[in-house]
């Protein structure tokens, strides 16, 4: 019974892997070509063609289960050129290598035990799977995390370039693109961003609204919505942007100050439960050994 259901989720984790390998390649020219000169019946069966349907309703159950309405949103806060679709794909992988690693468990406590349970391995499988999802979506919030935080670190000093640029006499669109030609960071990616949405046709002012409701970060919020002001009443720019680099160094140097207290407080954890108590028997110990050989 138990190599049937081995059986089951191997055959079940080949076709999803065909599946998820044909689909993300795109088809070649001589593929599409024979696809509209071969004959309706002359098609032959392949496994890919079969897996893609399992994939496809994996990836729709996965995403109505976990609420997709904002994964578009994070996948841009996350800086990743995938749609929502490719995301879910990559995930049902992780829960399919999940349920492979936990199959593989199930086989070496077999090997072990002698004799597992059917419903163990099932369960195991189940549990490897959700693990995987779970990993995928966790990987996801680290990455935003980071992005956002790679951010903040570089926002003073393109803040400080931008408002040179500006003060010797160049435009704003001309200071952003001077900037992003120096810069290769998650700020530069932002701002590169933006140049693409002010040449779509909407305007300099407009892109740097839309920076500013689409940002999730609020330094990057707060000067996106700074320089749209100031472009529409006609404020010099240079003035704030130097506002702003300064602004967010002094929240820098507070978010430091305050990260420095809750270290010296975590520091503390193993001087008083750990240090102290062995000095404490390291003082009292040899006392103790003195009174036990004198009674």
């Amino acid at each position: 019974m138990m190599g049937i259901v081995l059986g089951v989720f191997a055959g079940l984790g080949i076709l999803l892997c065909l599946g998820w390998i044909r689909a993300s390649r795109s088809p070649s020219m001589s593929q599409r070509v024979l696809a509209q000169v071969r004959p309706r019946g002359a098609s032959l069966a392949n496994p890919a063609d079969i897996a893609r349907p399992l994939v496809s309703a994996a990836v729709a159950s996965l995403d109505h289960i976990l609420g997709g309405g904002d994964l578009e949103r994070r996948l841009r806060r996350c800086g990743l050129p995938i749609t929502p679709e490719q995301f879910r794909t990559e995930q049902v992988l992780w829960g399919l290598l999940g349920s492979v690693g936990a199959v593989m468990l199930t086989v070496g406590l077999a090997i072990v035990q002698g004799s597992v349970k059917p419903v163990t391995s099932v369960i195991l499988a189940l549990l490897g799977c959700v693990t995987g999802l779970l990993l995928k979506e966790r990987w996801l919030d680290v990455a935003i995390k980071r992005r956002e935080q790679l951010i903040v670190d570089e926002f003073p000093t393109i803040a400080e370039l931008l408002a040179l640029s500006v003060a010797a006499g160049e435009g704003v669109f001309g200071a952003v693109e001077r900037v992003i030609k120096s810069s290769s960071g998650a700020l530069g990616q932002e701002l590169e961003q933006l140049l693409s949405n002010a040449q779509s046709g909407i305007g300099l002012s407009q892109a740097f609204t839309e920076l500013g409701e689409q940002a999730q970060v609020p330094v990057l919020a707060r000067f996106a919505d700074a320089v749209s002001i100031a472009l529409e009443r006609g404020t010099p720019m240079a003035e704030i942007m130097r506002a702003q680099a300064a602004d967010i160094r002094d929240v820098g140097r507070r978010t430091l100050m305050e990260s420095a207290g809750r270290k010296e407080i975590a520091m503390m954890i193993p001087v008083v439960f750990l240090v102290l108590p062995v000095t404490v028997v390291f003082a009292l110990f040899p006392g103790f050994i003195g009174l036990s050989m004198n009674g």
